[in-house]
């Protein structure tokens, strides 16, 4: 699976995807999971580097969010056997998000 749609913590695909100030992902419920205990920050599995918290969260991953959702739909996608490009390219479009 490709890190864009993929959480490095639990290696799943991404549910509710935050961006890290540092710019790596994770899933909004790993937020107060891997955070220090009472200390209000994270320190991201990927470079980990140190962030503070904010009182709101960190902020959505739209992009990530929004490759979820065509990928979803994609996998649902049924062309049917005579539109071949169509197909390809849906496989092309599948296989470039994973």
């Amino acid at each position: 699976m490709n890190s864009l749609i993929e959480c490095m913590i639990c290696k799943k695909v991404f549910k509710q995807p935050v961006i890290l100030p540092c710019f790596h992902n994770l899933c909004k419920e790993h937020e107060t999971e891997w955070s220090y205990a009472n200390a209000n920050k994270i320190r991201c599995p990927v470079c980990f580097q140190v962030h503070e918290i904010p009182l709101k969260g960190f902020p959505a991953n739209l992009l990530a969010e929004n490759l979820l959702v065509i990928k979803s739909k994609l996998d649902q996608l049924d062309l049917g056997p005579d539109h071949t490009v169509a197909k390809e390219s849906c496989e092309y479009l599948r296989e470039s998000i994973e």
